[in-house]
């Protein structure tokens, strides 16, 4: 039964599990590892009254692991109260183990009750003094009250009691994000996949930063290893096809979004539509365009940034009519859509309608929408 799960050798963890319930087939500690290795993959997406989580935990309500499961599970659903009655029971039933008491200090912050964080936190620090989890969480509070210079202080004290964990770097991250210090969080999540090289989300997370900056090289180079290690993924397959996209190289941004066409769920399915209805666009084959943006809408018949995709291939393929009756679609639920009222402003401008054709620029700058200024000649609103 003892495995290492944050290893991510789910097989692994499902294997042991599986046989320690075949020597003890009603062990409630054996069946919740294996419903949260079963599970991993969409972990977050397990609700609270999930039958089988529920059946599983009142086969004994005082165990250790089933209340730091249930207050896991309803932190992920945003349900702070019960995750902090979970997670405490959880500390009463194991007094001297920390796990616990941080894991309350990380309610806390999320809710973004930095009083009561502060309180568990400081009952962390008696417990172990000047440790390295000590550091890392009190690194987490100052970022979310704000503090930064104290959250990297923390943060650096923390790399000097345990200089080879990534997590103080991931952190700094962070706060360097919030900061606005874009080549100092690079380094952080360099550093990071320095020190978990076999870990795909930091070779992700530096793919997302290198494409943000326009270092298309670099941000492909990143997701290609990320994929390597984790060629399940198809967000990576359309990461890379994103890249492509915007490098203009449209085959192979195409055969990513195909690969992802034979591959995935609906909700991939959607993504690859939606490039491939780009890339038709670009290559000015509207017509292809106007079909893939139509099969993205079949899976999610109101996104209002693919109507508005649609539109746009409407509109270059001088079907102005279609154009506006799609746009409105938008316009019609959310008035205030910025880039939904510049669109509208061009067709109507090709229909002819100038009148309304600058109200509805001058409407778009208002919202904040750049294009629409420098359309109009006028500075964005602060």
């Amino acid at each position: 039964l003892h495995y290492d799960y944050m290893d991510k050798d789910v097989e692994k963890s499902i294997f042991h599990a599986q046989t320690a319930l075949e020597i003890r087939p009603s062990e409630p500690e054996a069946k919740l590892r294996l419903f949260k290795a079963e599970h991993s993959k969409n972990w977050t997406d397990i609700k609270p009254d999930n039958p089988e989580l529920l059946a599983i935990y009142n086969l004994n309500p005082n165990l250790y692991i089933s209340n730091m499961i249930l207050g896991e599970v309803s932190r992920n659903n945003n349900n702070y109260k019960d995750a902090y009655k979970y997670f405490k029971k959880a500390s009463k039933i194991s007094p001297k183990n920390l796990n616990p008491v941080f894991n309350i200090v990380l309610t806390f912050l999320m809710a973004n009750r930095l009083d009561k964080a502060k309180v568990w936190l400081e009952k962390a620090n008696k417990m172990k003094p000047n440790s390295f989890p000590i550091y890392l969480y009190y690194g987490q509070y100052h970022l979310v009250a704000k503090d930064y210079k104290e959250s990297l202080k923390a943060l650096n004290k923390a790399i000097k009691k345990s200089p080879k964990s990534p997590k103080p770097f991931e952190l700094m991250s962070i706060v360097f994000t919030r900061m606005g210090k874009k080549k100092e969080t690079i380094l952080s999540i360099k550093k990071c996949s320095k020190l978990e090289p076999k870990n795909p989300y930091y070779l992700k997370t530096l793919g997302d930063l290198y494409y943000e900056e326009e270092d298309l090289d670099k941000s492909l180079d990143s997701y290609i290893k990320a994929l390597k290690l984790d060629p399940e993924d198809l967000s990576l397959v359309g990461s890379i096809g994103d890249v492509y996209l915007k490098k203009k190289d449209y085959e192979n941004a195409r055969k990513q979004y195909n690969e992802i066409l034979q591959r995935g769920n609906s909700e991939e399915k959607f993504y690859a539509y939606h490039g491939l209805g780009e890339i038709f666009r670009r290559e000015k084959k509207y017509i292809d365009s106007i079909a893939n943006f139509q099969m993205a809408l079949k899976i999610k018949p109101e996104d209002e940034e693919t109507l508005i995709e649609l539109s746009l291939s409407f509109y270059k393929s001088e079907n102005i009519d279609e154009s506006i009756k799609t746009i409105k679609r938008v316009l019609d639920k959310n008035p205030n859509h910025p880039r939904a009222n510049y669109e509208y402003s061009k067709y109507l401008y090709k229909s002819g309608d100038k009148k309304k054709f600058k109200e509805y620029l001058d409407k778009s700058c208002k919202l904040g929408y750049e294009s629409a200024c420098k359309t109009a000649g006028k500075k964005m609103p602060e």
